[in-house]
C-alpha cells in the first residue's frame, strides 16, 4: 500500500521542517500549502527520497485558501517551476499554463453534501482532465460506505488512476482498502489527532497494514467506536512476525446487515474479524455456528462462504485470575450490564464465585441480574467488599482516562480487574493500588483472548511475552505522542 503523507502547518517555517524531517519516510508527501498563513512553497530536500504534491486548496473544495484564484493559480505554477513532481487542481479549474513532462497532475473533486446519487455522474468531470483522477465523498453510514466500495471496484481495469475516499469516521474503510480496490496511494496523516481530512490514517498504523491487493486475506476490528483499538497494532505486527500474508483493518459500522450483504458479494478476501461493541451479541445471527458459553462472540472466522463464531474473551478473562488465586468459593462485584458483562458474570459463576452486579441504569441492571439470578445494586449505592471487583464498564477508557466508575472511597476490594486496556493503568488502577489492593490490568486479558483469535485465523499460537511486548510498546508510543 503505497502511502501519501499529508503535511499541514500555518507557518511556512514550520512546513519546511516538516517536509525536511518526514523526506523518505513516505512514498509522497503533500504539501498544503492553503494552510499556510502566507502561503509560500517550501524549499524541497536537495537530495529527496519521497515525491511531492503541492496542494493549495480553495474554500469551495474544502480546502482553506483565502486569497484570489489567480494567486492560487500562480503558486502552483510556482510550484511546477521548483520541481514538484505532482500538483493538485481542482475538476474545475483550466491551468493557463504548460505543463512540463516532469510534472504530473491530479484532478480532484470533492462532495462534502449529501451522499451522490450517481456516483459515475459524480466522476466523469474528473476523466480525462489529469493523471489521476480523485473522488471523494462525504460517508454518513455503513450502507453508503458499502455503495463507494463496489462502485470503486466496478471501474475496470484503468482503476490505477483512480483514488476514492470515504471521508468521515464511517467511510474510513475505503482508505485502507484503496490498494486492494486500484488506487496508487492512500493518504495519512502524521499521528492520531492530526488529521487533516476526516478519517485520515496515520502514517505509523498504515505502514503496519501490509495490503497487496484483492486476493490478500483481511481481518479487521468490528465496532462503534473502534479509534481507540489497539487490535490493529498487535495483528498486523503478528502477521508480520510469523510471515502469514494478510492485513488487519478498522471497520467502524453502523449497520452488520448492510456490511454482511457486502462482504458476501465483494471480491475483497476477507476472512475473519474482532468484534467489539456495540455488536457482540448482534453479530451472532450471521454465524451459521458459534461456540461461546454465553450469548456473545467476539470472534469471526470464514470458512469458505460461512461465519463461525468465538468467544475468547471467556477464557481470556480468566486467565489472569487463576495465576493469581483460587476463585472456587470467593466473591466478585461486577461493574456494568452489557455484552463484555455477560461473558465475567458467566465466567465467574462457572468458576464457583458468588457475584453482584451494579450498574448506573437500574432498569438494566434488574434485568441483567435476572438472567444470572444474582443481586444488583446501583454502582452510587454501592458499599459491599469482595475479594475481586470488576470493571466491565468503558468507564476510564482513553481519551477520558480521568474518569473513574467509583469513587476512591467505594474501593474495598482484595483485587481490582480493569478490562480496559488503553491506558494500561486506569485511574481506578491507580486509586487501588494506593489503597493497597491487588491490581490486573486489562491488557493482561487483552493479550490472551487476541493471541487465541490469532490462532483461529492462521493457525499460529503466538507467543505471550512478544504479545505483551507489542502491546505495552504501542501504548508507551500513544502516552508519549499524546505528551
Amino acid at each position: 500500500m503505497k502511502l501519501c503523507l499529508t503535511l499541514a502547518e500555518d507557518s511556512l517555517s514550520a512546513l519546511q521542517e516538516k517536509v525536511d524531517f518526514f523526506d523518505g519516510r513516505a512514498e509522497l508527501i503533500e504539501t498544503r500549502l492553503d494552510f499556510l498563513d502566507h502561503p509560500e512553497l517550501p524549499r524541497l530536500p536537495q537530495s529527496r527520497s519521497s515525491r511531492y504534491i503541492a496542494t493549495c486548496r480553495p474554500g469551495r473544495e474544502g480546502g482553506n485558501f483565502q486569497g484570489s484564484e489567480e494567486e492560487r493559480i500562480g503558486i502552483l505554477r510556482k510550484a511546477v517551476s521548483s520541481g514538484y513532481d505532482w500538483i493538485d487542481v481542482e475538476y474545475d479549474v483550466d491551468l493557463p499554463f504548460e505543463m512540463p513532462s516532469t510534472t504530473r497532475v491530479i484532478r480532484s473533486r470533492h462532495v462534502f453534501g449529501e451522499f451522490p446519487k450517481d456516483l459515475s455522474r459524480e466522476f466523469q468531470c474528473l476523466v480525462g482532465r489529469g493523471d489521476v483522477a480523485k473522488l471523494a465523498v462525504n460517508i454518513f453510514s455503513t450502507q453508503q460506505l458499502t455503495e463507494l466500495l463496489s462502485w470503486t471496484v466496478n471501474q475496470g481495469d484503468d482503476s490505477a488512476s483512480r483514488i476514492v475516499i470515504g471521508m468521515g469516521v464511517l467511510g474510513q474503510p475505503s482508505r485502507y482498502l484503496g490498494a486492494a480496490l486500484g488506487s496508487p496511494w492512500t493518504y495519512v496523516c502524521e499521528s492520531g489527532g492530526m488529521e487533516v481530512a476526516p478519517g485520515q490514517l496515520s502514517l505509523d498504523e498504515a505502514k503496519g497494514v501490509h495490503l497487496k491487493g484483492k486476493t490478500t486475506p483481511l481481518y479487521g476490528v468490528i465496532g462503534n467506536p473502534v479509534a481507540h483499538s489497539l487490535s490493529p497494532h498487535l495483528h498486523n505486527r503478528l502477521l508480520h512476525h510469523y510471515e502469514c500474508s494478510g492485513a488487519y483493518i478498522r471497520l467502524p459500522l453502523d449497520n452488520l446487515l448492510a456490511w454482511f450483504d457486502y462482504v458476501e458479494r465483494s471480491k475483497l478476501n476477507f476472512c475473519g474479524y474482532s468484534v467489539t461493541l456495540p455488536f457482540k451479541k448482534d453479530v451472532m445471527e450471521f454465524c451459521s455456528r458459534y461456540s461461546s458459553p454465553v450469548a456473545s462472540i467476539n470472534t469471526l472466522h470464514r470458512e469458505e462462504v460461512e461465519w463461525i463464531g468465538a468467544n475468547t474473551d471467556h477464557s481470556a478473562f480468566l486467565a489472569p485470575l487463576r495465576e493469581r488465586y483460587k476463585l472456587e468459593g470467593s466473591s466478585a462485584v461486577v461493574l456494568g450490564n452489557g455484552g463484555v458483562a455477560q461473558t465475567v458474570v458467566g465466567a465467574l459463576k462457572r468458576e464457583g464465585v458468588t457475584v453482584k452486579i451494579a450498574g448506573r441504569n437500574p432498569e438494566r441492571a434488574y434485568k441483567f441480574s435476572r438472567l444470572f439470578d444474582i443481586p444488583w445494586c446501583l454502582i452510587s449505592d454501592l458499599e459491599q467488599s469482595a475479594d475481586l471487583l470488576v470493571n466491565a464498564t468503558p468507564v476510564g477508557q482513553h481519551p477520558e482516562v480521568e474518569d473513574s466508575p467509583l469513587d476512591a472511597s467505594q474501593i474495598d476490594y482484595k483485587w481490582v480487574y480493569d478490562l480496559i486496556y488503553n491506558p494500561e493503568k486506569t485511574r481506578l488502577l491507580g486509586e487501588a493500588e494506593k489503597k493497597g489492593c491487588g491490581i490486573i490490568s486489562g491488557i493482561e486479558m487483552f493479550a490472551e483472548q487476541g493471541a487465541a483469535q490469532f490462532k483461529i485465523w492462521t493457525g499460529i499460537d503466538p507467543d505471550r511475552a512478544l504479545v505483551s511486548s507489542i502491546l505495552k510498546e504501542v501504548l508507551s508510543e500513544n502516552v508519549s505522542k499524546s505528551l
